[in-house]
């Protein structure tokens, strides 16, 4: 059972790249069992052209990721591996990570909380949209509600594509993106990378 509830922090202390303040919450459930989970406060957005996190013009230095992991074949879901990588990225400069047409794990969201990285996630798809393909435009509404559902929590994640170089009917791709923004304001959304 979902259950919605509201709190209020005075004078919130807001997260970004150089200050990745997070909160901590814990919910006792009536049970006794407690749940807890760890949060940040940010307003990520446009303005007259611009990208500003928490009304600050912000510069986007990034890079790609195209989940290539030779060793394993898969990426890690240890949150230490993707500590150390983010922290190696940061070292050069870097503050943006761009998930060329895939989603990382959560041990990738809690250390780019943790140590101030933006994350563009990307729907799985590198291909060409049509009108008259509903299982595809069914499956990337779907599939792109549950990333918001898993993932939308994060402060790190402020961008979220369609997939890269997408073809095809843009109709099609405003109305997936105008679908997920509906659900899930939080972020900013394009129709492909």
């Amino acid at each position: 059972i979902r259950q919605t509830f509201q709190f209020k922090i005075s004078d919130p202390q807001l997260w970004d790249e150089y200050t990745p303040n997070l909160y901590k919450i814990i919910v006792t459930l009536k049970n006794g069992s407690t749940l807890s989970n760890k949060f940040g406060i940010r307003n990520f957005h446009t303005k007259n052209g611009k990208l500003l996190n928490n009304g600050r013009t912000v510069f986007l230095r990034g890079k790609h990721d195209g989940g290539v992991a030779p060793l394993t074949g898969y990426p890690s879901m240890n949150k230490k591996d993707w500590y150390e990588y983010f922290r190696i990225v940061k070292g050069y400069g870097i503050n943006h990570v761009r998930y060329h047409s895939w989603t990382p794990p959560a041990a990738a969201f809690e250390a780019a909380n943790e140590i101030g990285i933006f994350i563009q996630a990307e729907l799985p798809l590198w291909g060409k949209f049509t009108p008259a393909d509903s299982i595809l435009i069914n499956y990337m509404k779907n599939e792109g509600k549950l990333i918001n559902e898993e993932f939308g929590n994060n402060p790190s994640f402020v961008m979220f594509s369609l997939g890269n170089e997408l073809q095809g009917d843009t109709a099609v791709m405003e109305s997936i993106v105008n679908y997920l923004r509906s659900i899930d304001n939080r972020h900013l959304y394009a129709m492909g990378t």
